[in-house]
Parts: C-alpha cells; structure tokens; sequence
C-alpha cells in the first residue's frame, strides 16, 4: 500500500509516527463503510453450479481461504489439511456409525457398552478411535431406572440386544432379564425408556415395538417344566435365550432353570425337548477319539492359600484328608452348583497316577475325606500335593449367592521308613 512504502523512506521515528497518524486520519474520514468488494463477474469457478457470491452465499459463514498455485510441493502439503477441513465441516452432519459398531450387553455389571470396528461416532461423542470399547448406557447398579442421560439409567442383568438402526426407531432392543422388561435405548441420546414388560412371567411372548401391544405365544405364566400339547399347556422356567431355525419354523429356546433347550414348532404348536447327548453316549463312525483330559477348573485370585505343616509317608502308604469347611452364618450350599474339590501337583504328576483327582461336595454337614496312596515307585523325595476347594453358597433369606475358594497345600516328604499309622489331616477353614 501506499502507506508502506512512505514508511519505507521515512527516516526518523517522528516521521513514521506522523504518516500513520495521516493515514488513520484519512481513514477516518471515510464516509462509506469499510466493506468486503463482491467477486468480480466472469471468473471461473471450480467444484460448484453457478458463481459464489459474497453476499448471498457467504454472509454469516466462517469461510477458508485456499490461495491454491500451481507448486506442486504446495499442493503436496496442504491436501492434508483440506482433506481433515472436508471430515470436519462436510455437508452432512454428524451421525452415529451405526453399522460399526459392536454393541455388548454387560449382563454382570448391568450395562451396555460399545465396541467401535471402525472410526466413528456415539451420541453426544466426539469422533472416536477404531478399537474404541465404553461404556454407552447404564450406571452399574441393578434397577429398572429410564432416564433420558444414558449413564443415569438402570438396567438389571441386561442379557439380549437387537438392534433396529432405522427411523421410526433408532434404537437398541434390550431384553433386561432381572426387570422381565424390554427396554430401548435411542441411538440419537443414548436416552433409555420402558417398551413393554414388567412383571415376573416366564412365558414366550411376541412384542409389536410400535403398537406396543404384548401378547403370549406360549407358556401358562407358572415357572415349572411341562411339556404340554400345545403352546398354551407347556411352561417354561426363566426362559433366556431364543434363536429361530434357518426356514422359520421351529423356534429354540433356551430354559434356563430347566437346563434344558426347548424347541417350538410354529406351525403345530407344539413344544419339545431337544435331545443333548453325552459324548460316552453318541454314534460314532470309525476308531473312538482319545479321551482328553479334564480340564480342572482355575480357584479366583482372590482365593486365601493355607500352607500345612509337611507329612511324612512311605510309598504304598495311604493319607487321609478331612474336609472341615464352615459356611457363613445364615448359608447354605447352592442346590444343583457344582461344589468341588481337585487335587494337584505341579511338577509331580506323577503323584496322581491311579489316585481320584476330583470330587463332588453335596453336603457340609457330612463333607467328604480325599485320600492319597503314595505310588510304589517315586520319582521325588519331596513333593507339594495342592488341594483346592470351590464352594457355592446362597443366603438363607435372600436370593445372594457366592462362589469362595480355598488352596490347601501340602508338602510330603517320602521316606523308606515304614510307618503303622499316619493320623488324618484336617483342611479346616471358616468363610
């Protein structure tokens, strides 16, 4: 400007100050209005139908400025940027990747989550990663709580998911076991709300989402194990899953205190138990697989460990260990769990060849006595004999039911000294 080069020949600071002081005069005294000048007419225009116009289309807009030249090292480096300007502000808004999106119903801790399969949003987040798993809707607390923030809901023992991606209802379904409700949660604000259910009715029912009508397609309403002829003389007993065969007419269900899978035929009504065959028991063609071995099941970290005092023994000889375990106060032992015991011995399996490496424990009141015969050829002069214990225990009065373990070690020491008599060792411990 012209300002810049009478600068650039003042020689003195009092010089420059004077000719910007004329200059903000100047201005001053302009009596139109400083305004942006519209495009000039007869330009050329790329990626769009008709001439831009400062005014009508620009006005009240934040707009980019590209001064694109023909360098190509410029344009090499600024293609990055336009391309995330382009991600950032394009013409569609941001929505939800619902096709991405691998949706969890976190039965134990009463939530659901999401897993991001690609980059993508959730509602009222910002753009996330790939690989991404959180949270999405649920407070952790078991309850039957709507609430238009995702995080403040409830849901209790959330256990079944269908997804309904498209208007009218953008939402998830989900069968929430504890609260025998179906409940959605919008894919728009995450906000959960009631569909149907309520009550504690172990029945098959079939749901209209947008009438809401509910109506039972079988089951008489009482929690037992009929196997009737038809669909209204059957029961159920908290059924929990179900899968529609591949032509659709025979529906599985799967009865979870009856332990048992139960199939529906749609076009007879009928119901039946689906035969679940034991592997000693099943038709096999040509030489039998080899056994595996079983496969013993692994105590919580949160299990105590007990270290016994070492026993002494002679190989033939047989040790006797008593269980005396004490339940909590007002417990008892879960009806049809599987309390156990197994024994190991890492590093010296051979100590278990012959012997019975597991048992059932069906009662406290006469709880078992494991034995142990030393083999007649060791191959350790000192071995440690683990013992471990799983219960399943349930409150008296209440429906809360727990798993505890605990770990017994023994420490042998095998001698050729024969003794008459080694006294039984007592595994005691109270939970």
């Amino acid at each position: 400007t012209s300002l810049e080069y009478a600068l650039l020949d003042a020689v003195t600071q009092e010089e420059k100050d004077s000719l910007v002081y004329q200059y903000l005069q100047k201005v001053d005294g302009w009596e139109q209005d400083l305004s942006v000048p519209e495009f000039p007419e007869g330009l050329e225009w790329l990626n769009t139908e008709e001439s831009i116009s400062v005014y009508k289309d620009l006005c009240g807009k934040v707009v980019v400025l590209d001064f694109f030249t023909y360098c190509c090292i410029n344009c090499i480096h600024l293609l990055p940027d336009l391309h995330a300007l382009e991600h950032t502000y394009s013409d569609k808004g941001p929505e939800v990747q619902r096709d991405d999106i691998l949706w969890i119903a976190m039965a134990g801790i009463h939530q659901i989550w999401a897993f991001l399969l690609d980059y993508g949003r959730l509602p009222k987040k910002n753009e996330l990663k790939k690989g991404t798993c959180l949270r999405f809707a649920g407070s952790g607390n078991e309850e039957n709580r709507n609430n238009s923030y995702p995080h403040k809901a409830g849901f209790a023992q959330p256990s079944g998911l269908s997804l309904a991606s498209e208007e009218p209802w953008s939402c998830l379904f989900v069968a929430d076991s504890e609260s025998s409700a179906v409940r959605t949660v919008s894919l728009k604000d995450g906000a959960v709300k009631h569909l149907v259910g309520g009550e504690r009715d172990p029945t098959i029912k079939v749901v209209d989402p947008k009438t809401k009508n509910c109506t039972t397609l079988a089951g008489t309403g009482d929690a037992s194990n009929v196997i009737g002829s038809n669909f209204t003389d059957s029961t159920f007993n908290e059924p929990g899953g179900l899968c529609i065969g591949e032509n659709g007419q025979l529906l599985y269900v799967a009865d979870t205190n009856n332990h048992q899978i139960k199939v529906m035929d749609l076009e007879t009504k009928t119901v039946s138990v689906l035969p679940v065959f034991r592997s000693e028991s099943a038709m096999v063609d040509g030489p039998f697989p080899a056994e595996k071995q079983k496969t013993l099941p692994r105590l919580p970290k949160s299990a105590p460990g007990i270290r016994l005092s070492p026993v002494a023994a002679s190989p033939g000889q047989t040790l006797q260990f008593k269980l005396r375990l004490d339940l909590p106060s007002g417990t008892k032992l879960t009806e049809g769990a599987p309390s156990c015991w197994f024994l190991s011995a890492e590093g010296n399996e051979w100590l278990l060849q012959g012997q019975i490496p597991s048992g059932e424990i069906e009662s406290i009141s006469s709880q078992p006595t494991i034995s142990l015969q030393i083999p007649g050829d060791c191959l350790s002069l000192e071995a440690v004999l683990s013992i471990s214990v799983f219960l399943y225990y349930c409150s008296a009065d209440s429906s809360a039911c727990m798993m505890k373990g605990i770990l017994f070690s023994q420490p042998l020491q095998i001698t050729d000294t024969q003794q008459d008599y080694v006294p039984p060792v007592e595994l005691k411990y109270i939970f």
